[in-house]
């Protein structure tokens, strides 16, 4: 092979694979991951009302956000610890990734301090770190105060 001419298709690939590079986690992904050390966890949620209108269905939601998750890598990726001595942990998609692992149904009743009460549970749950680190629930069946 000539100096600068380009590697023939499939060099340095398993199997003719692409490669795509590697990501390792930012200053600000670990400032985060090392904040989370206590017995209550460090994270991050959010509710968010939404008007329906008749014949809405909750799947609906959940079949939209799942569409939209491929858009958003970092949202099937999870971080992978490397050997001592070789950097950062490295973000990689999780090989089981499952929508059903992170986006579900859930039914609450009670008005608006009821679904308060039921993020407050889901967010003082420690997500599990062999998985992408979010989970989201669409809640139904409370009535608006």
């Amino acid at each position: 092979m000539e100096r600068g001419s380009p590697p023939p298709a499939g060099a340095g690939t398993a199997a003719g694979r692409r490669q795509w590079p590697i990501e390792r986690a930012s200053s600000e992904d670990l400032m985060s991951l090392a904040g989370d050390s206590g017995t209550v966890p460090m994270q991050v949620g959010g509710v968010l009302f939404v008007r329906t209108t008749p014949g809405w269905r909750p799947e609906d939601l959940v079949d939209a956000l799942a569409a939209r998750i491929p858009a958003v890598p970092r949202l099937r990726q999870r971080l992978h610890r490397v050997a001592p001595g070789l950097g950062r942990p490295v973000w990689q998609d999780d090989p089981g990734f499952g929508v059903a692992r992170h986006l579900a149904v859930a039914r609450c009743s009670g008005g608006r301090e009821g679904v308060l009460d039921l993020a407050a549970d889901l967010l003082v749950a420690r997500l599990p770190a062999d998985r992408p680190l979010w989970a989201a629930r669409v809640v139904t069946g409370f009535a608006p105060d």
